[in-house]
């Protein structure tokens, strides 16, 4: 940082050094403009310099904390995949479940009604199968 504000207090130095541009020419307000600028970036560096100088574990504070909320955005990340998984799965398991217990029903109503039809033929005196007129 000792480097930047070196460099800064240079440039200062390079454009005080430096004709005063006609009052009226654009150059003497870009010039004008470049000095806040420099002026801004001085006093930003400064401040930084200052905290930094003050407290460096505050400093180191700020990084550390990003990193953390990083971390803690990844693992909340992998959480929710997981568990987004883990609701794909149990819904699979539920459609699999359902679809035998609905086959199982219908199984049964087959065979209930195939077997009520059978029941029914034999109480009326028809055969069960149409190949059995003559086995009575």
């Amino acid at each position: 940082m000792d480097a930047t504000s070196r460099q800064l207090r240079d440039l200062q130095k390079q454009m005080n050094t430096l004709s005063a541009p006609p009052a009226q020419g654009k150059v003497a307000a870009q010039l004008a403009t470049v000095r806040v600028k420099i002026n801004q970036v001085d006093k930003n560096l400064n401040s930084l310099q200052g905290a930094i100088e003050q407290d460096p574990a505050k400093a180191l504070q700020i990084p550390l904390m990003k990193r953390d909320i990083d971390n803690l955005r990844a693992t909340n990340q992998a959480s929710l995949i997981t568990m987004q998984q883990s609701i794909d799965h149990q819904y699979d398991l539920m459609k699999w479940i359902f679809g035998t217990f609905i086959a199982g029903i219908a199984g049964l109503v087959v065979r209930s009604g195939s077997w009520w039809g059978l029941v029914m033929r034999q109480s009326r005196g028809r055969p069960f199968w149409p190949g059995d007129a003559g086995a009575r």
